[in-house]
């Protein structure tokens, strides 16, 4: 059994709610690879905790690029959170509502620190019938979008994907409007009217924005870091800041069933078992039948953290590691085969505006288009 470096180590002793001094110091003492940290650190969402920690005391030694790019980190987290306000306010005079995903309402809910959780990007989940404003919005302050808008209104490319993305060509900063939560949701998550109905306030930023409610949140983070194996720390910290917080507050029952009902009982109780095992939660274990699937799967996150494969470069071998991976998370067969589908016969957006809107009998032909642009013809 592979082990995990001591850098790794250090970043979930870190990612504690309350880390222990004395196991971070023994760490230091077996020897911590500085520049390494640095590079793990950032590639796992954690150098602001590694920052916040190891200045609170004098015996830790901290590599310099540490409090750069903790620095770096979090003022873009606010240029980022004031780029959201900014939308969020256009969008309310025009009497339109978005629910922020992830990002910086996650970061001050959470973490009660907007800089100890970096984000790339801002999600936002809107409605169907408001996601033409919203991009001629998201237009009108710079962002651009390599699509056509039309794909906003076409029901295919509604149906089966779930987001576009707008970039600022000075700032670089990417906005991700998305219709959905997961792509293959089918029940709860995917009714976005009920997503916006049982929507929650929280405080932000000296006012308030909507946001997920609390289970539904809850699923869909642990769905989301599971379909991407867990490879970073962060999203298991999304997870256990978010139980210390409302640990009491979660209706256990109404998760269990949503999982259920979306056929996401596996990265549900994969998140629990690593929240158990990481972060030390006294929670429920799955079924006897389902628990040895469970083990399996979470063997396999921390064989790819013992490989440090986060900085690993997605060469075919670990395409074909993913894939596996996948399909073993999924509980229904038919997703099983959906997502197989998904990667033999990939479709983008782009291959669907390239032909006219086709009835719904007949989008299959939409694959042709795919497979003539790979082939080489126009």
């Amino acid at each position: 059994m592979n082990k995990t470096s001591n850098e790794f180590k250090l970043l979930i002793l870190v990612s504690q709610i309350t880390p222990s001094r004395d196991k971070i110091l023994a760490l230091f003492k077996k020897g911590i690879r500085q520049e390494y940290l640095v590079d793990l650190a950032l590639a796992n969402g954690v150098l602001p905790l590694v920052y916040q920690e190891l200045s609170k005391h004098k015996e830790f030694s901290i590599h310099h690029n540490i409090k750069k790019y903790a620095l770096k980190i979090k003022n873009t987290n606010f240029f980022m959170s004031a780029q959201l306000l900014q939308l969020v306010f256009l969008l309310k005079e025009k009497n339109i509502s978005i629910l922020p995903i992830k990002g910086p309402l996650l970061a001050e809910h959470a973490y009660k620190d907007l800089g100890l959780r970096p984000f790339s990007d801002l999600d936002i989940l809107a409605k169907e019938d408001d996601l033409t404003q919203i991009a001629e919005i998201l237009l009108k302050m710079g962002y651009q979008n390599e699509k056509d808008l039309c794909a906003l209104t076409h029901p295919f490319i509604l149906k089966n994907f779930s987001d576009i993305s707008f970039i600022h060509p000075t700032t670089e900063l990417v906005i991700e409007l998305h219709w959905k939560l997961l792509k293959s949701s089918r029940a709860a998550l995917s009714d976005i009217s009920a997503l916006f109905k049982h929507q929650i306030i929280l405080p932000f930023q000296n006012t308030e924005l909507p946001s997920l409610d609390l289970e539904e949140e809850f699923l869909y983070l642990c769905v989301h870091a599971a379909k991407h194996r867990f490879e970073r720390i962060e999203w298991m910290n999304d997870l256990n800041h978010l139980y210390e917080l409302h640990s009491k507050d979660y209706d256990w029952n109404k998760l269990l069933l949503l999982a259920e009902d979306e056929n996401y009982l596996s990265p549900y109780h994969l998140a629990l078992s690593i929240l158990e095992s990481h972060f030390h939660r006294d929670l429920h274990n799955p079924k006897p039948n389902y628990h040895i699937k469970i083990q399996k799967l979470h063997k396999k996150v921390f064989l790819l953290h013992s490989q440090d494969y986060v900085l690993k470069e997605k060469k075919t071998g670990i395409r074909w590691m993913e894939l596996s991976f996948s399909i073993q998370l999924e509980d229904s067969f038919l997703k099983k085969i959906s997502l197989l589908k998904t990667v033999l016969f990939p479709l983008y957006i782009d291959d669907i505006l390239k032909m006219k809107k086709l009835p719904k009998y007949l989008t299959f032909l939409y694959y042709f288009n795919r497979i003539r642009r790979v082939l080489g013809f126009n």
